[in-house]
């Protein structure tokens, strides 16, 4: 019997990611923050086992792979779920917000922004692959190491900025596998495996949806389950991070503001006239339901938070866009995000949550290694 590994290492080569491998060895300067990611995804495996339904069991082996993109991909070969985290995934979000908060400019309120200065980081903007990222940097001349906040709080935050995006996609991945949609779509499409993000491929309009409805559930759990843990934890919180995640609402700060990362490295957008054509839902659209997921469960679990949802929501990706004018970035267009009230994408919306729980969720139960909730739309 192969170990995880080897069917890993054969896996990486089908992923599409230009034949990018695993990535190993690790090099020394990176070991402990790769280490570290691989622990907090071990950690969520774990708790997710315990939810698994009588007699329905999967193991499930992560890694990371050779490339810069932001992306990853959740797939399930000989009895093992393999989780693949791009290489870029790990360190596109901690150069961003690490870039952001080495800025004197960018939430001023938190540590001593007078600390930092000016870089010519901050002019690069968001760039959605660490290796072009980290090239521009050396033919410029400059180190393509990423900024350093000077203060260490405003470290502290960027840290956990990055810890949290890293999170929601690690939750998405094992979503996919034990949830039941990669095997799902093995059976029925014969879809070996499935991307974080991927370019649109020619597909039907039902195929599309039944995409679509596996994303936006495993959105749905990621949102649910990423935010649901912060807000419960209950150990004392470590002085150095008191001023910044002591409160329910620093915490919800905190995760709204780096969720809103992720998705402006993705870039977003909606076009209404091609939600039938997409074989992922648009990013905007995606944002907007991690929100409204999230709002749900303050609604449910945390109704005093719940009630001062939507400034908190609203301060932090106002401060996550001047954050990205600051380093070098465009403010967020009306246009990015206008289509979402459209009369179209409420149809299209609706269109998809009836088919997942009329057509998905029931499809979805022989294949599920945990109890298969409905995918109600927020």
């Amino acid at each position: 019997m192969r170990t995880p590994v080897e069917i890993f290492d054969d896996a990486c080569r089908t992923w599409g990611f230009n034949q990018a491998t695993r990535f190993f060895p690790i090099p020394d300067a990176l070991s402990g923050l790769f280490e570290g990611r691989r622990t907090l995804a071990q950690s969520q495996i774990a708790i997710l086992s315990g939810l698994f339904r009588a007699g329905h069991k999967i193991n499930i082996y992560v890694d990371f792979v050779d490339s810069g993109e932001l992306n990853a991909v959740a797939d399930v070969r000989e009895l093992w779920g393999l989780v693949g985290l791009l290489r870029g995934t790990v360190l596109l979000p901690l150069d961003m917000f690490s870039r952001m908060l080495a800025h004197p400019k960018v939430l001023p309120d938190i540590g001593d922004p007078s600390k930092e200065s000016m870089h010519a980081q901050h002019t690069e903007g968001l760039v959605p692959d660490f290796d072009q990222l980290t090239a521009s940097r050396r033919s410029a001349g400059q180190s393509p190491e990423p900024l350093s906040p000077v203060d260490p709080l405003r470290s502290r935050f960027a840290s956990l900025a990055a810890e949290i995006a890293y999170d929601f996609l690690v939750l998405h991945e094992l979503s996919h596998i034990m949830y039941g949609h990669c095997e799902y779509l093995q059976a029925k499409n014969g879809i070996p495996f499935i991307l974080e993000v991927a370019h649109r491929s020619p597909t039907d309009a039902q195929d599309n949806r039944l995409r679509q409805a596996i994303e936006f559930h495993a959105d749905k759990c990621s949102a649910h389950i990423g935010l649901s843990s912060m807000l419960s934890f209950s150990n004392e919180v470590p002085s150095a991070f008191a001023p910044i995640y002591s409160t329910p609402e620093q915490r919800l700060f905190l995760w709204c503001f780096a969720i809103s990362g992720v998705f402006r490295l993705w870039g977003l957008r909606i076009d209404p006239s091609e939600l039938d054509a997409e074989g992922y839902p648009p990013t905007a659209l995606r944002f907007d339901m991690a929100m409204r997921v999230a709002h749900g469960m303050l609604r449910d679990k945390h109704p005093k938070l719940a009630a001062g949802f939507k400034t908190i929501c609203h301060d932090a990706q106002d401060e996550l866009d001047s954050a990205v004018v600051q380093i070098g970035g465009n403010r967020l267009a009306r246009e990015d995000v206008i289509h979402l009230n459209d009369a179209r994408t409420d149809s299209h919306v609706r269109a998809v949550f009836r088919y997942a729980n009329r057509t998905l969720v029931p499809a979805l139960e022989k294949y599920s290694y945990l109890q298969f909730p409905k995918v109600e739309q927020q």
